[in-house]
């Protein structure tokens, strides 16, 4: 049994995966970074969502850490989150909390439903409300304006989920593991490890500088074949994690 794209403290054998959990703390430090204080989430209320539960946690953690109001959270329903609903939740936001200055919702179609709503009202996305989405999906990077979001590398998630099975397969690894994809923040409009104009490159200051990092019970099992290259090539401007982290992320 291999589980993917969770990070559970106890895995039922194997599993390879990030913490939901951790990515929204991350985004959360980004916008209290920037001097936000009235910040929102979008969906994670239904028991069934286990992955969206663990975002919502993340943000509630994460607000409370910073002292902040945990407060303003807003149900979207059952997953998946549809663009409708998440313009339905976006105006339940603004009807009832309306001097909120940035919302992280639980996907980014969710988000490209929230950021529709706003355009209907006129509120002005980022200028009035800092928008966030998670997944990298092709619509946040292609929407006016690009939505800021978490990349959470689901071809590497596949690879070494794949790399495992063949392993396991072989015989080359018979007990437990854990591998940990470490997500990383998309904002747009911070410029590149090297100048350019774009993506903010590596993880959340209180993530790993180093995308992966594994956890096994006994020795490291000998590598099958190399892996396939990281995906680094999602959104132009995001640099390859080897490359040093901007200095802004630096421990």
């Amino acid at each position: 049994m291999i589980e993917t794209w969770d990070l559970p403290q106890v895995p039922i054998g194997r599993v390879v995966g990030f913490s939901n959990s951790a990515a929204v703390r991350g985004m959360v430090d980004h916008l209290v970074a920037r001097g936000l204080t009235r910040i929102a989430f979008i969906g994670g209320d239904a028991a069934r969502d286990t992955r969206g539960t663990d975002r919502r946690a993340g943000f509630i953690a994460a607000m409370q850490a910073h002292g902040l109001d945990a407060g303003r959270l807003i149900a979207a329903g059952a997953p998946p989150i549809s663009m409708r609903e998440g313009a339905q939740a976006m105006a339940r936001l603004l009807d009832t909390m309306p001097d909120t200055e940035g919302v992280i919702c639980v996907s980014d179609l969710s988000a490209y439903g929230a950021l529709t709503e706003c355009q209907r009202r006129g509120v002005d996305v980022p200028g009035r409300l800092s928008l966030a989405g998670f997944g990298n999906c092709e619509i946040g990077a292609v929407c006016v304006p690009t939505l800021s979001t978490i990349n959470p590398f689901p071809r590497d998630i596949g690879a070494r989920a794949a790399a495992l099975i063949l392993d396991v397969l072989d015989g080359r690894q018979t007990g437990p593991a854990r591998i940990e994809v470490v997500p990383e923040l998309l904002i747009p409009g911070i410029k590149h490890v090297d100048g350019r104009p774009g993506l903010q490159a590596g993880p959340p200051r209180h993530l790993a500088h180093r995308r992966h990092r594994a956890a096994r019970a006994g020795p490291m099992p000998p590598a099958r074949r190399a892996m396939p290259p990281p995906d680094t090539a999602r959104r132009p401007g995001v640099a390859p994690f080897w490359q040093a982290p901007p200095a802004g992320l630096r421990r």
